[in-house]
Parts: structure tokens; sequence; C-alpha cells
């Protein structure tokens, strides 16, 4: 460690350290993972790239899924590659897996693993990386329009389901969180709401001063404004 600009000799130490250390490209790779919709399907590419200096022999490549989750490998059906020929120094392998999600929203990790010999080195060596994987419903944020001034009531997301199947909406909610504010619920979605194929649903801001729907015996509600409100006035919400 150093304080100000270090001396070319502290740099060229460092560097030797890493050299020494023979940092380089990750052993373990996998290619880029979109979100998933439930039984959805994703190529997934695992690669192991030869760092160690020495030949690597026997390089097995596999993937682990969350439970409930399903991967091949494309093409066959088994879950792992073996490569016959031994990798050489600086040489990669890869494999293309099939990943397909459950039925059911969730989130996890899918995990690469490389395993190898090494004839210099007794024993098997091994390396592995990691992935964030989701798998929600197809909905989408179609449209949003945010207004301030003129008039503030004119606000609305729209939602649209581009899957070929009917989403249930049900109790989904709108939560609007400002910056160092508790979290506010703007709107639930009724029970039993259901999207179709193609269908947009609109939430919009309706003309009352609630910011966030009350119920009857609530001590605590939300306006937009206060506006010409006094104090010990009694305030009426749909009776």
């Amino acid at each position: 460690m150093t304080t100000g600009y270090p001396t070319e000799a502290t740099t060229d130490a460092v560097q030797a350290n890493i050299v020494a250390a023979r940092y380089d490209v990750p052993q373990v790779s996998l290619s880029r993972v979109t979100t998933f919709t439930p039984r959805s399907t994703q190529d997934v590419t695992g690669t192991f790239t030869n760092s160690t200096g020495a030949p690597a022999a026997g390089v097995k490549l596999s993937i682990s899924v969350p439970t409930g989750w399903t991967v091949l490998v494309s093409g066959a059906t088994g879950t792992s590659v073996t490569f016959g020929a031994p990798v050489a120094p600086g040489a990669s392998v890869s494999a293309t897996f099939k990943v397909t999600s459950p039925a059911t929203t969730g989130a996890g990790f899918l995990t690469g693993k490389a395993e190898w010999t090494d004839p210099a080195s007794p024993g098997t060596h091994s390396e592995t990386t990691t992935a964030r994987v989701r798998n929600v419903l197809p909905i989408k944020i179609n449209e949003v329009r945010f207004t301030a001034g003129v008039n503030p009531t004119n606000q609305f997301i729209e939602l649209y389901n581009p899957f070929a199947s009917t989403v249930d909406l049900s109790n989904w909610t709108l939560i609007h969180t400002q910056s160092q504010w508790a979290p506010v619920k703007l709107a639930t979605i009724p029970a039993g709401t259901k999207l179709a194929s193609g269908s947009y649903y609109l939430l919009g801001l309706s003309s009352s001063g609630l910011a966030a729907p009350a119920s009857p015996g609530a001590t605590t509600i939300h306006v937009r404004s206060t506006t010409s409100f006094t104090a010990g006035q009694q305030i009426d919400i749909d009776g």
C-alpha cells in the first residue's frame, strides 16, 4: 500500500506479484442469460479456458440449476460434457446447455462448473462460476405517463401481456417509494383480474385527493395535497 504516487519500483513490484499469482481470464464463464418466463428455454454456453500453464485432461463441463428447473446438453440427453483430448494452456472448450424454467415464478442461480486433471498435480481440479436467473410472468410495463403541475391526476401505468396465455393479475400492487420516505401502496388490482394474451390493463390516478386506498377504521390516510384542509375537519371518503 502506498500514499501519493508510487515509485516505478513499487509499480514494477505490484506487476510482478500479479504475474506470479497467474491472474488471467476466468477459467469458467457462462454466456449471458436473460429473464425467463414460465416454461421457457434458453441456450446457455459454458466455457473453460485453461490458464493453469499445463495441459488439462478430461475436462468436464456442467451446469447446475435451481430446484424445479431442468438442464440438458444441447442435442443430447445428458447434463454434462467431457472432452477426451487434453486442453492446452491458453486454449478453451465450450458446451451449450438448454436451461428450462418451471411453471412457478422465482429466482436463483445457475452454477457453471469445470473439472479436470493435471498430470503434474495429482487429484481432480475444479472451478465454478455463477449467474443469477429469474423466472417471472411475462407482463410488460408498456407505457407510463407522469405529469406535474398542470394536471397531476393525468398519470397512468399501462400493463401489456405479450404471452400466449392469460395471466392472473389478482392482488398485484402498485407501490410508490419516494426517496427517504416510507413506501405507499397506490393501488391493488382486484382479485380475479385476468389479462388475456395481447391485452392491456391501465392503472391510473382518479380525480380524488387520495394517493392510496383507504379502508374503514384507518387512522392514517395518504393524500396528494393538504391544501384547504383545517385542523379538526371531517373528511368523508366514499361515505
